[in-house]
């Protein structure tokens, strides 16, 4: 522990776990196991028990569940620190986001955590995203990135691989698409590794991603709920990673992938045109051929470059020592 620190946070989940556990609930869950190694005094809020204080709060995700509890929490005085991931479907525009906002306001009112004292958010594009369309005042937002495991800056070999595989990190379901692109894998002959758990909320399509990963075991693999370490290995076993999703924030797989020098095939949609993932590949995720010509290109490449992306913002250090000095600030004690 870097020192003890004299402050407490209440941590408040994105969603039950039961029913979805992503990238997100990773990321959240990391933080707060890594923010009581160095300092102490997080909480995980249990909704059962009767006895619970902490000086701040923070919610993670936007759920309307969240509400209740944040109103509580505004009552008492207690500051609320909200961590946001807003999808971007296809606002590339400054004014598209303001009509979007005006839209939305009129029909659902303000969103409760415009009026947190601080919103996070993981990307700039994310920060205009809430400040347009969600009215939360730009004095209180900041960027803190994505926070990626320790276990992908060690000291690996980060040549490119001699395969022609292709490794697909996610939950397996409709929004991610990985059953395009599967087939688009077999039409080009390449091994794929999908690496995630299957979403159950659309049991048809589990069914047919299940049938290509059956009539196809030779080239098509499946992982779920392994280490931080295996999943690297993972990585470094494959050529590309592909990221071929109809919508995301900012997927920690194209992260990770670009820390280890993978290349990366990804959907030609507003996420997919984050600055950073400048050097990827870029596909419509509703066409095979698309898919499989950036397979393809990317693939060809004898070497993946990323000039905007800066690896060590995610690491875990960088990204708890951030979380630690905003609640300090807001507590008056930095």
């Amino acid at each position: 522990m870097k020192y003890k620190s004299n402050i407490s946070v209440g941590h408040f989940p994105a969603q039950p776990h039961c029913f979805a556990y992503g990238g997100f609930d990773i990321q959240m869950n990391r933080v707060i196991d890594l923010l009581n190694s160095d300092y102490g005094g997080n909480i995980r809020i249990n909704p059962w028990q009767k006895e619970c204080k902490f000086d701040l709060a923070h919610f993670w995700g936007t759920e309307l569940s969240h509400s209740v509890a944040f109103r509580f929490c505004k009552e008492r005085n207690i500051p609320c620190v909200v961590s946001v991931l807003i999808p971007n479907h296809g606002l590339n525009s400054v004014f598209a986001m303001r009509a979007k906002g005006f839209a939305r306001t009129l029909i659902k009112g303000k969103s409760f955590f415009a009026d947190a004292d601080i919103v996070t958010v993981i990307n700039d594009q994310q920060a205009l995203l809430a400040r347009y369309v969600y009215g939360v005042d730009p004095s209180k937002i900041r960027v803190i990135p994505t926070i990626v495991d320790d276990a992908f800056f060690q000291e690996n070999n980060h040549s490119v691989s001699d395969t022609k595989s292709v490794l697909c990190v996610g939950t397996i379901g409709p929004r991610k698409n990985q059953l395009n692109l599967l087939r688009a894998a077999k039409e080009l002959d390449v091994d794929v590794v999908l690496c995630g758990r299957f979403d159950d909320s659309n049991p048809s399509y589990i069914q047919q991603i299940a049938h290509e990963l059956e009539m196809n075991s030779s080239r098509f693999r499946y992982y779920s709920d392994i280490s931080a370490d295996k999943l690297v290995d993972l990585y470094l076993e494959t050529r590309v990673v592909a990221c071929v999703s109809h919508h995301e924030t900012e997927p920690a797989s194209v992260l990770e992938a670009m820390i280890l020098n993978r290349g990366v095939v990804v959907s030609n949609l507003p996420f997919g045109r984050n600055p950073r993932f400048t050097g990827a590949e870029y596909c419509d995720p509703l066409s095979i051929d698309s898919i499989k010509n950036a397979l393809k290109n990317s693939i060809a490449k004898p070497k993946s470059e990323f000039p905007n992306f800066i690896s060590f913002a995610h690491r875990s250090e960088a990204v708890v020592n951030s979380y630690q000095e905003l609640y300090l600030h807001l507590l008056g004690k930095k």
